[in-house]
């Protein structure tokens, strides 16, 4: 626990700790982090699919626009490599959805959900490392 927000941001190791209380009795608690960015991953093709939906596209059209970046080799090795990419374009996705759904409707609780992303996609530090210098 002292080592959370060191080197990367809290959010997606906060996601871990349950995941590990989990893993731990079960002699794997090194399958939290592919875990929890399988989990993100999972919740951004939720998250895309519900936005396609939410712009007027079609059950089926929507499905397949999620599916398509479900399937990208990018997204899938960032969803298995247990860092914090997923949960990153998971945060970024429910923000961005949010701001679609508030400039189509301009209610409060799409404002409140793009509010609620914008900060906790920053799930990465932005501090330089010491070999960019």
């Amino acid at each position: 626990m002292a080592a959370i927000g060191v080197c990367w941001m809290p959010l997606p190791t906060f996601a871990q700790v349950p995941l590990m209380a989990f893993l731990q009795p079960l002699g794997h608690p090194d399958y939290a982090g592919p875990l929890s960015s399988a989990l993100f991953a999972a919740g951004t093709v939720a998250v895309i699919a519900k936005a396609g939906r939410d712009l007027g596209l079609n059950r089926l059209s929507a499905l397949l626009a999620a599916s398509a970046y479900g399937v990208n080799p990018v997204v899938v090795y960032y969803a298995a490599n247990g860092m914090s990419e997923s949960c990153e374009f998971f945060f970024l996705a429910v923000s961005l959805w949010g701001l679609l759904r508030y400039l189509r409707d301009s209610r409060s609780g799409s404002a409140l959900l793009s509010g609620w992303g914008w900060p906790s996609w920053r799930c990465r530090s932005t501090r330089p490392s010491l070999s960019s210098w």
